[in-house]
């Protein structure tokens, strides 16, 4: 079976969800080829508006596509799949369902261009009779919506998920497999070295409302001496958590520096509000924390509580609850170290090294379906 994948990123679900277990299963000697975002020119060749020929070779069964939310990819997919190649869309998140205050929920609306052309008009920018001439414009511009990301999974032969619950939003039980995100086995080797401070490893721009499940446990804590490191937007961080201190702020670091950054945190936290987004939600920033000997407290939602549930990290509903636990990992030394222990040893569990056939057993079904397909047509 000869695959080629195409990740979104080279970093975050890239990595995890794509390229990292791609290169396990090729080292294993099976025929998989990452084709990395600034290494692809795929021509496309247009006949009446329809897809004539994709540069492509031939003799590829499976093509991997990831978070695929632009239209001029989908008429691709059904190309593919009509010359004999198995298409699978792989997903880590309900991107319908982000917060309207992450930037992306902005390049992902579908009614991106009539909102626009509507506030346009409201304010005077733009006279009505132009308005839908604007819109026409603006409306083949904008490319990506999660709109499409849901049409490429019914084209798709197959689609990949990272949690149970995007399995419904996505095209079903007979459609849709999970693939949980697992992570490296040498993250299990970064050293970490036992400490007080207490880090957020997210950014807030990407969790815009995810520092209120802690209420103001955090600037309790920090009031009483303990210090705090987040990423990026320090004054958005302080006024977001409610701070009267003001925390250590790094800015964005590199994957390959990630797990030594999240190593240096002597209790890493995981707050998440209850929506459907954080629901459908992987559990891969505990797992990291985790894997790197941190321990951690995050709220209770479906995969957080999936991983507390196989001996991993703390639960904390209420900011009370969050309050006491902080204040309890900060002076109890012992209870830091049993659980780092406890958080290594679930991790080693989840290794992309002892998983990667997951995905060469959905690749393989792929393949098959599209087979027999071809086979009835």
């Amino acid at each position: 079976m000869k695959v080629v994948c195409y990740p979104s990123d080279d970093y975050g679900c890239g990595s995890y969800r794509i390229i990292w277990p791609a290169e396990v299963l090729k080292a294993a000697g099976h025929d998989v080829t990452v084709v990395r975002q600034q290494d692809r020119n795929i021509r496309i060749t247009m006949k009446d508006g329809n897809v004539h020929s994709v540069d492509i070779n031939k003799d590829i069964d499976v093509v991997i596509f990831q978070r695929t939310t632009d239209r001029r990819l989908l008429p691709v997919i059904s190309y593919l799949r009509n010359i004999g190649i198995a298409v699978i869309i792989d997903i880590d998140d309900d991107l319908s369902s982000i917060h309207p205050h992450n930037p992306a929920w902005v390049e992902l609306d579908p009614n991106r261009a009539l909102r626009e052309v509507k506030a346009a008009v409201a304010s005077g920018r733009i006279k009505q009779d132009k308005a839908g001439q604007i819109h026409a414009m603006l409306s083949s511009q904008y490319t990506h919506s999660w709109n499409n990301l849901k049409e490429a999974c019914h084209l798709a032969t197959l689609v990949t998920v990272s949690t149970p619950g995007l399995v419904t939003r996505y095209g079903g039980p007979d459609k849709c497999y999970v693939l949980f995100n697992y992570i490296p086995e040498w993250y299990l080797n970064v050293e970490h070295k036992d400490d007080t401070i207490i880090g957020w490893p997210a950014a807030l721009h990407s969790h815009p409302d995810d520092p209120s499940a802690v209420g103001n446990s955090i600037s309790r804590v920090m009031d009483e001496g303990n210090s705090f490191r987040c990423i990026g937007d320090l004054n958005g961080v302080m006024k977001t958590f409610g701070m009267n201190q003001i925390p250590e702020c790094i800015e964005s670091v590199s994957i390959e520096d990630w797990p030594h950054e999240l190593a240096k945190l002597g209790i890493g936290i995981a707050p998440l509000s209850e929506t459907l987004f954080n629901q459908r939600k992987s559990w891969l920033k505990p797992l990291e924390l985790s894997a790197c000997g941190v321990p951690w407290i995050a709220s209770p939602r479906n995969e957080y509580r999936r991983l507390h549930n196989m001996g991993a990290g703390i639960l904390a509903e209420k900011p009370k609850i969050w309050y006491r636990e902080l204040k309890q990992l900060t002076n109890d030394k012992q209870k830091r170290r049993e659980l780092s222990e406890a958080g290594r040893n679930v991790a080693s569990q989840l290794c992309i090294e002892n998983h990667a056939w997951r995905w060469m057993e959905i690749w393989e079904k792929a393949m098959n379906i599209q087979q027999q397909v071809k086979t009835t047509v």
